[in-house]
């Protein structure tokens, strides 16, 4: 269970987030939504632990959550933040063991991945010779390599092509553990989504349950 229990953070222009109550249960989807400045990037960077709570708390399964390994988290930012003359390989071996994967199991693992996403043939590519929405699915490998508790998607489906959203989807549908995800997409959040977090102005202005029946 992950839970914002009066949550402020606020900045000198007096934006971020103020008094944020929410939670989300295990091995589920939420989607965290609002237009630009209502507080989603401040969410996730309370989680991510760049920035500090003013006031309240956030917990993951009772305990603070800046009592956790940052391993137990996964993040696929905005922006693409990879390094372009790197060999994919490469790459992945290096985010991976960062994270803790152990040496006898980080290949396999970078190969599952791959080759659910239909990149096997690049493996031993560099990451400019990637397409846009490769570029991003690398992205996506990067962040669940190690099986996160917690994984944040901020905005995971630009520049996807129809056939890799299905393929996003149905790991975002399938993964063990928390999901958070922000998306101006809305058509796919009834898709994707089993609870919907809307924010404004730095307030929780509605929290929406999502059926799947």
């Amino acid at each position: 269970m992950l839970t914002f229990k009066n949550v402020t953070r606020l900045y000198a222009s007096n934006k971020g987030l103020r008094n944020c109550t929410w939670e989300v249960e295990n091995n589920k989807v939420v989607g965290i939504l609002g237009n630009n400045g209502c507080g989603k990037t401040t969410t996730f960077k309370l989680l991510l632990q760049l920035e500090d709570v003013d006031e309240g708390v956030i917990l993951y399964n009772n305990r603070p959550i800046n009592a956790m390994n940052l391993n137990a988290f996964g993040y696929v930012p905005e922006e693409k933040r990879l390094y372009q003359d790197c060999i994919v390989n490469d790459l992945l071996t290096l985010v991976g063991t960062l994270k803790g994967v152990g040496k006898k199991d980080i290949n396999k693992k970078i190969n599952e991945c791959l080759q659910d996403f239909d990149l096997h043939d690049f493996k031993y590519r560099k990451v400019y010779e990637l397409s846009k929405g490769n570029q991003q699915i690398l992205q996506i490998i990067m962040a669940i390599l190690h099986n996160p508790k917690i994984l944040i998607l901020d905005e995971p489906f630009n520049g996807l092509d129809k056939n890799k959203l299905q393929q996003v989807i149905h790991l975002i549908r399938n993964r063990k553990g928390i999901t958070l995800i922000s998306l101006h997409q809305y058509e796919l959040v009834n898709c994707i989504c089993d609870k919907v977090i809307y924010l404004k102005d730095g307030c929780v202005e509605s929290i929406e349950e999502v059926s799947h029946d």
